[in-house]
């Protein structure tokens, strides 16, 4: 089995083991998460009583398994999981997220959520983030301002060619390697016109599951 099944599967036993009754799910988007929903999902269909889902993409995925998701996104927190994964993962569970460009909804699925389940191969492992690059949703017509904001924090800029699920520009900041990753969540998100930055150390994850080469590690968070 390859990395990114075994950290799927690990988070359908630590699924298991952390709900005994019906469940509220949200669900991200990525290569990993989308083995997670394929294989383990439909395995819990009997218990799940809703599913939020972070992306179109992801929602045409759980369409296809026979899932109906909410076509709004959560104002509480009402979601009993989310699973995702991430482009990047410290050892603090500080995450990058959104090569994809859903990481303005994944944060709410986030934020809506009680327990934050992250899944990943162990290449996604770093020591501090920033190699990646980390992504930015900014609102269309504040491009410029925000473009010329960011370059005194970052050194590279770089506008992707699609839009958000939203409507909006996507962006890749490089070369700074994050030391301090709330304090830059926070002074991206500060700056007006940003959507959402995909740096997740506000709203980090509760564990994170690595998948291996032969099964899984489990990483979890001091608020685990």
């Amino acid at each position: 089995m390859n990395k990114k099944f075994n950290a799927a599967e690990g988070a359908y036993n630590k699924i298991l083991n952390l709900c005994s009754g019906d469940i509220v799910m949200g669900i991200g988007t990525g290569s990993t998460t989308d083995i997670f929903t394929q294989t383990f999902l439909p395995k819990l269909k009997n218990r799940i009583t809703k599913v939020y889902s972070s992306s179109h993409r992801s929602t045409k995925l759980l369409h296809s398994l026979g899932f109906a998701v909410v076509e709004s996104l959560p104002t509480t927190q009402c979601i009993d999981i989310y699973v995702d994964g991430a482009d990047e993962i410290d050892t603090n569970l500080n995450l990058i997220k959104g090569g994809g460009g859903a990481h303005y909804r994944e944060k709410i699925l986030t934020k809506a959520s009680s327990y934050f389940l992250c899944i990943a191969d162990d290449s996604k492992k770093v020591n501090a983030l920033g190699k990646f690059g980390i992504p930015v949703e900014i609102n269309t017509k504040s491009v410029d301002y925000v473009k010329n904001e960011l370059l005194e924090y970052f050194p590279e800029f770089s506008q992707r060619d699609t839009l958000s699920d939203n409507g909006n520009v996507l962006a890749d900041l490089r070369g700074k390697i994050l030391e301090e990753p709330i304090k830059f969540e926070n002074i991206v998100n500060g700056i007006e016109g940003v959507v959402e930055v995909g740096i997740f150390a506000v709203d980090k994850p509760n564990i994170a599951i690595i998948g291996l080469e032969n099964g899984y590690e489990l990483i979890e968070s001091s608020m685990a």
